[in-house]
């Protein structure tokens, strides 16, 4: 078993706390993505895995043992680091084999391991080469190797892509993705890009200022944000979050700005009857906008277009409501002009709605949060 828990994990520095009790059970086999902005404390949750930080509170287990006071070299993970890590002096196998020589492993054992690593990520015809020869991909590719060839409990990813140039980070995505599955591997993975951890990650914990904020899948996430900072983290253009107020309207209810109300669904009325007369945040994704071309649309905002940004597929409306700002991504044949007024119709099945207090989504029922 390589199951990996987290058990009220809390990691101080003086009087500086980087992580705040994490509680967290990955499960053997499982691609789990630790994500969130820089300084929320997800590197030093991999470290803390790995033996390189000490754990000032709480209990870490790997497999079923507990391993608090376990040298780094005796935890069984295999780690990749941003910066690669490899030996200039050493060529492709040897930087390759290095953590088995330590070992002192059979040469025999040696060959077979590297060889079946380098075929894996196709390297055969790179064995010799120094990594100054190599591009940046080839280069990950050996960090990647000298992991795999140790046949670790864990892999430990600390932001390996992050140096690559853009279309080879989607390239390397897709070899993780079809190496995890070959490997079935328990991986732990950090990054601060948020599609690297929607396309790689079984789950994903989006974490900031050292708490979790919500482990979930990738489409749960997107779909199910618990709190306004995962719903505006997840996703890109981030969501719009909008200040409005609770109108009750016979049965139903509307949500009400300055110059513009939009009509709450009925399968999301009851959650809202307790906040009647009082501001929430209302919170739409850009793709949930339409430009209104006079339908019958209950809802709908009105909006000053400011900049545009045309992408082919896409046409992103920066502009302003009620002095807010409004992010709406269009059909990119749509006739918007900067400095036009139009109206956005909302697509309030896919609607948010966050406590301005507490910052907590107001459409997840307590006991649905209670046993997630």
């Amino acid at each position: 078993m390589s199951k990996v828990v987290f058990k009220d994990i809390v990691k101080m520095y003086g009087d500086f706390t980087a992580v705040h009790g994490a509680n967290l059970e990955i499960e053997d086999g499982e691609f789990m993505v630790l994500v969130g902005p820089s300084g929320c404390g997800k590197t030093t949750l991999l470290r803390m895995v790995a033996g390189l930080e000490e754990i000032t509170n709480g209990e870490m287990y790997i497999g079923e043992r507990l391993v608090n006071e376990i040298s780094p070299k005796d935890r069984d993970i295999a780690m990749v680091f941003q910066n690669y890590a490899l030996y200039p002096h050493m060529d492709v196998y040897n930087n390759m084999a290095f953590g088995l020589k330590l070992r002192k492993s059979p040469k025999a054992e040696i060959d077979k391991r590297v060889n079946e690593a380098a075929e894996l990520l196709d390297l055969t015809d790179r064995l010799k080469h120094k990594p100054r020869q190599l591009s940046g991909g080839q280069r990950q590719r050996v960090a990647l190797g000298r992991a795999i060839v140790r046949n670790p409990q864990v892999f430990l990813f600390d932001e390996p892509l992050s140096n690559l140039d853009a279309k080879l980070r989607v390239h390397m995505r897709a070899e993780l993705q079809i190496l995890h599955r070959r490997l079935q591997t328990t991986t732990i993975y950090v990054t601060h890009d948020q599609v690297e951890a929607m396309t790689l990650g079984s789950r994903v914990a989006v974490m900031s200022a050292g708490h979790l904020r919500q482990v979930d899948t990738p489409q749960n996430l997107y779909d199910n944000p618990r709190n306004k900072f995962v719903a505006g983290f997840i996703g890109s253009p981030s969501m719009n979050f909008i200040n409005v107020t609770v109108v009750s309207k016979g049965e139903g209810i509307q949500l009400v700005s300055e110059s513009f109300s939009v009509t709450v669904p009925n399968n999301k009325v009851d959650y809202l009857k307790g906040h009647i007369d009082r501001q929430i945040i209302l919170g739409i994704r850009p793709e949930n906008f339409s430009l209104d071309h006079g339908s019958s649309s209950e809802s709908f905002i009105h909006a000053k277009v400011g900049v545009l940004e045309p992408l082919g597929d896409e046409l992103i409306v920066y502009g302003e409501a009620d002095g807010q700002e409004v992010v709406a991504s269009l059909d990119p044949r749509e006739k918007v002009t900067p400095e036009q007024s139009v109206r956005l119709a909302v697509d309030m099945q896919h609607m948010h709605a966050f406590d301005p207090d507490t910052e907590e989504s107001l459409l997840i029922r307590e006991e649905a949060i209670a046993t997630a």
